[in-house]
C-alpha cells in the first residue's frame, strides 16, 4: 500500500510556490514599469558623455588654435610684416603670398591679420588679400587694439566679419584670436597677431564623432550670458537666448553637466549640457524625447519574456526546494517516531515538526536538569573560600578539619603545611598591552601549571591572588631525606613549572618559599611571611627562587640622607660627567644593598627627587631645558621589578641630562655666528664695518670669532662682507643709473681701484662691462 504523504509536506509545497510566484511576479512587474525610465536614463547618460567628448575636441580645437597662433611669432614672414620698416613691395608682397599659402592649408581659418604699429598698418590674409593703413578695414578690431583697455589674449571672441571688401554685405560667422605684443612699458602696443576662425569649420569638427551617435536635433555653445555663439543652425549665430526657460535654467545650474526635459516647440525634448572651464561655454545639446523612448519600447517584450521565464524556473526550483528541505525533516521523523508517545500516534496527528519538537522539549528539560546538578557553585566557593582564609584566617568557631572537607580542599589535614607565593616576572609590562580580563587569564594558566606539576609530589591547592600574585598552600610531609630533601624536590618542581609556563605563555616568575607550620591556623602568616620575601626579588633579580629558612635577614642599618656620595652624584650631574656621577652612584648602591626593601625604596626616592631638584635650579639659573618630567620617571621606577632595571634606568638619565648640557655650546655658538652675519647684512654700507668692530660687539677676539664663522659657514668675516657688498654693487648696477662712484659709496667701499679689482675676480668683469653686459640682456628678453 502506498505511503500517505504528510500534511507538512503539502503545506511547505502550497506555502512556498505562493511566495515564489508573489515574488515573481512583482518582480516583474516592478522590471516592466521601471525598465523604460531606467534605459532612458542610460541613454540621456550616454547622451552626456558624449558631450563631454564634444567639449573635449572643442578645447582640443581651441588648444590648437591658441598654439598655432602663438607658433606665428617665429614665423619669418610674419615677424617681417610686424616689425619691418620701409620694406620693400617685392618683399612685402612676397611675404603676404607665403602666409596666404599657409592660410589656405589650415580647415579652421577664414583670414589673418597681422598689424604693425609702427607704421599703423593691417596686413590682411584670406579670401581677399590687402594692405590697409589705419582702423577702416575692421573697425571692431582696430578699436580693441587702439582702446588702451586689456586686451583679451588668445580668447576667442563671436562676432560677424564681412568676407571679402568687394562683398561687405555677405558676412562670416568667426571666431577672432588676438594675440598683442606690447613695449616693455607693457602697455604701448608694438604689433599683434589676429585670426579669425571659420564658426562653421569648428562647430563641423567638434561635433564630429557625436552628433550621429546621440541623434540630436540641434548642438550650440552657449556663452556666460546666454548668447550663442555656435549653432547648427545659423541664423541663430550671436542671437541672446538667455530669456528661454530652459536656457536660463542651464546659466542658473551650479553643475557642470547634466539634463532634463523640457517643452520646445510643442514638443517634449531632452535637453543636455556640459560646461568648459578652459572656454567658459556651455555646450547644449537638444534630443526629441520620442527618440529616446523607441529605445526603450524595442525590449519591452524582451522584460516580459524574462519575466515569465523567470516564474517558470521558480516555480520548478520551488517544489525541488521543497522536497530536498523535507528530506531531514523526515529522516528525524523516522527515528523518533519510537520515542513518540502511542496515544499521540493514535491521534493521527500527521504534524512531524510538532512530534519532533515535543520530543525535543522533553529531552531538553532533561538535559537542563543534569546541567544544574553538574554546574554546582562549588568550585567556586572553595576558591573563594580559600583566598578569605589566606588574607584572613578561620573564624575562632570554625574547625579546621570540617573545614577541609566542607570544600574538598586538597592538602593534608594533618599537617605541617607551607606557602608559596608565585610571582610573574614583568607583570607590569604585561598589564600595558592586555586588559584584566587578560591578566586574569595568565593567572589561571599560571595556577593551572603549578598545581598540577607540583601534585606530583605535594598536596596542595593554588589560588589566584590577584594582580601578579599565585599563591600554593603545600602539605610539606619530611620524606627520606629530611628538609633538605624536601627542599631539594620542591625546587625542582618549581623550576620545571616556571620552564612550562615561560614556554606556554612567554613569561617567567620568582618563587617565594615560607616556613613551614605545625597548624592550619598559621596558614595566613605564612602567607604574608611570604609575601614579605618576594620583596627581595628586588636584589636577587628574575626568575629567583627563595626559601625562608635560607634567607638572611636585612641589615639594621638605615641610608643616610646627608652621605657625601650623594653631594659627589649630584656634582657629576651638575657638570655634565656621567662617568663622575656613575661612579658615585655605583657606590651608593652598595650601601643600598645592605638596607631593607622599604628602607631602600624611601632612599631611591630621594635620590631621584634630589635629582629632579637640581635639575630644575638648572633650568632657572641657565638657558637650557631638559625635557625631562619627575612623574615620568618615578612612574618608570615603580614598574621597576629588580634592581637591574632600576640602575639602568638611572644611568640612561645621567647620560641624558649630560648629551643635553653638552648641547648648549654649540646652540650658543650657532647664535652668535648668526647674529654676526645679521650685523654685517644690516650695516655693509658702513666705511668703519670690520671683523674687529663686529667681535667687539660680542666681547670676542677677532680670531675666535673668524674661527667660528669658518666652522659654520666656511667663510671669514671678512669674506662676508666683501659677498656682501658686491651683491648689493651688482644689484645697484643693473636697476638704478648710479655711477661707479656713487654705488661705491652707498656700500662702504673706500678703495676703488682694490673695488675693480675684487669685483672683477668675483664677476669676470668691470662694474662698466657688467652693467653694459645687463642692459644688452635686456634688451635682447623677448
Amino acid at each position: 500500500m502506498r505511503q500517505r504523504v504528510p500534511n507538512y509536506f503539502m503545506n511547505m509545497i502550497v506555502k512556498i510556490t505562493f511566495f515564489t510566484t508573489l515574488i515573481v511576479l512583482i518582480l516583474s512587474v516592478l522590471l516592466y514599469t521601471s525598465f523604460r525610465s531606467y534605459n532612458i536614463k542610460v541613454v540621456n547618460q550616454l547622451n552626456e558623455s558624449l558631450m563631454h567628448q564634444v567639449i573635449h575636441n572643442a578645447e582640443q580645437i581651441h588648444a590648437y588654435i591658441r598654439s598655432y597662433s602663438v607658433s606665428l611669432t617665429g614665423n619669418t614672414d610674419v615677424k617681417n610684416l610686424m616689425y619691418g620698416e620701409n620694406l620693400s613691395v617685392y618683399e612685402t608682397l612676397g611675404s603676404i603670398r607665403a602666409l596666404d599659402l599657409a592660410l589656405e592649408a589650415n580647415p579652421y581659418m577664414e583670414s589673418m591679420y597681422v598689424y604693425n604699429a609702427r607704421s599703423d598698418t593691417y596686413y590682411v590674409m584670406g579670401p581677399n588679400p590687402v594692405i590697409r593703413k589705419g582702423g577702416a578695414f575692421d573697425p571692431q578690431i582696430d578699436g580693441l587694439l587702439k582702446a588702451g583697455t586689456p586686451i583679451p589674449r588668445l580668447t576667442p571672441i563671436p562676432r560677424f566679419i564681412a568676407h571679402t571688401e568687394e562683398q561687405p554685405n555677405k558676412d562670416a560667422q568667426v571666431f577672432t584670436y588676438v594675440l598683442p605684443e606690447f613695449f616693455r612699458d607693457g602697455s604701448t602696443l608694438k604689433s599683434a597677431i589676429i585670426i579669425n576662425v571659420k564658426v562653421e569649420s569648428f562647430l563641423n569638427n567638434v561635433a564630429a564623432d557625436g552628433t550621429n551617435t546621440m541623434d540630436m536635433k540641434s548642438l550650440w555653445f552657449l556663452g556666460r550670458g546666454g548668447e550663442v555663439f555656435a549653432h547648427t543652425d545659423q541664423e541663430l549665430f550671436l542671437q541672446h537666448v538667455g530669456e528661454l526657460d530652459y536656457v536660463g535654467r542651464i546659466l542658473q545650474s551650479p553643475q557642470s553637466s547634466g539634463y532634463f526635459t523640457a517643452p520646445l516647440e510643442g514638443t517634449t525634448s531632452v535637453v543636455t549640457y556640459v560646461h568648459s572651464d578652459l572656454l567658459d561655454w556651455k555646450l547644449v545639446g537638444v534630443t526629441p524625447y520620442d527618440t529616446v523612448a523607441r529605445t526603450a519600447e524595442r525590449v519591452k517584450s524582451l522584460a516580459i519574456g524574462i519575466g515569465v521565464i523567470m516564474m517558470t524556473a521558480c516555480l520548478i526550483a520551488a517544489v525541488i526546494l521543497t522536497r530536498n528541505l523535507y528530506a531531514p525533516v523526515r529522516t528525524l521523523h523516522n527515528k523518533f517516531s519510537p520515542h513518540i508517545p502511542s496515544d499521540d500516534r493514535a491521534a493521527g496527528n500527521n504534524n512531524e515538526f510538532e512530534m519532533i519538537s515535543e520530543v525535543f522539549s522533553t529531552t531538553r528539560h532533561k538535559l537542563l536538569d543534569l546541567q544544574q546538578f553538574r554546574n554546582s557553585n562549588w568550585l567556586a566557593l572553595k576558591q573563594k573560600a580559600l583566598e578569605d582564609f589566606m588574607r584572613t584566617g578561620l573564624p575562632p568557631a570554625r574547625n579546621e578539619y570540617e573545614w577541609l572537607q566542607t570544600y574538598a580542599a586538597g592538602i593534608n589535614p594533618n599537617g605541617p603545611w607551607a606557602v608559596v607565593v608565585i610571582r610573574i616576572d614583568r607583570y607590569a609590562d604585561f598589564c600595558e598591552k592586555y586588559s584584566e580580563p587578560d591578566r586574569a587569564l595568565l593567572r589561571y594558566a599560571l595556577t593551572n601549571i603549578a598545581g598540577e606539576i607540583l601534585r606530583t609530589s605535594f598536596a596542595c591547592e593554588t589560588l589566584d591572588m590577584g594582580e601578579d600574585r599565585v599563591a600554593v598552600i603545600l602539605s610539606v610531609e619530611e620524606d627520606e631525606g629530611g628538609k633538605a630533601g624536601r627542599r631539594e624536590s620542591l625546587t625542582e618542581l618549581l623550576q620545571q613549572a616556571r620552564m612550562s609556563f615561560e614556554h606556554y605563555c612567554g613569561f617567567a616568575f620568582s618563587a617565594f618559599v615560607s616556613e613551614a607550620a605545625m597548624t592550619l591556623r598559621e596558614i595566613p602568616y605564612l602567607y604574608r611571611d611570604a609575601l614579605e620575601l618576594a620583596h627581595n626579588r628586588f636584589k636577587a633579580g628574575h626568575g629567583c627562587l627563595l626559601f625562608r629558612e635560607e634567607s638572611e635577614p636585612a641589615g639594621p642599618e638605615y641610608f643616610n640622607l646627608n652621605h657625601p656620595l650623594v653631594d659627589q652624584l649630584l656634582e657629576g650631574i651638575q657638570e655634565g660627567k656621567p662617568d663622575k656621577a656613575g661612579a658615585a652612584y655605583g657606590l651608593l648602591t652598595e650601601l643600598l644593598h645592605r638596607c631593607d626593601y622599604d628602607n631602600m625604596m624611601f632612599a631611591v626616592s630621594y635620590l631621584s627627587s634630589s635629582i629632579f631638584n637640581l635639575l630644575h635650579t638648572m633650568e632657572s639659573n641657565r638657558t637650557v631645558t631638559f625635557g625631562l618630567s619627575f612623574s615620568e620617571f618615578d612612574r618608570k621606577l615603580k614598574r621597576m621589578e629588580t634592581f637591574t632595571e632600576m640602575d639602568a634606568e638611572f644611568r640612561r638619565l645621567f647620560e641624558a641630562i649630560a648629551g643635553r648640557i653638552h648641547q648648549i655650546p654649540n646652540e650658543k655658538t650657532k647664535l652668535i655666528v648668526s647674529e654676526a652675519l645679521r650685523y654685517i647684512d644690516e650695516h655693509y654700507a658702513d666705511n668703519a664695518l670690520s671683523p674687529h668692530q663686529i667681535a667687539d660687539l660680542f666681547n670676542l677676539t677677532p680670531a675666535y670669532l673668524n674661527k667660528l664663522c669658518r666652522e659654520r659657514t666656511s667663510h671669514s668675516l671678512g669674506d662676508y662682507i666683501t659677498h656682501v657688498r658686491v651683491e648689493k654693487a651688482k644689484q645697484l648696477l643693473g636697476e638704478t643709473n648710479l655711477t661707479i662712484d656713487q654705488i661705491i659709496g652707498r656700500i662702504g667701499w673706500e678703495n676703488k681701484k682694490y673695488f675693480f679689482r675684487i669685483f672683477k675676480k668675483l664677476t669676470g668683469a668691470t662694474p662698466t662691462e657688467y652693467r653694459l653686459k645687463l642692459n644688452v640682456d635686456q634688451l635682447n628678453a623677448p
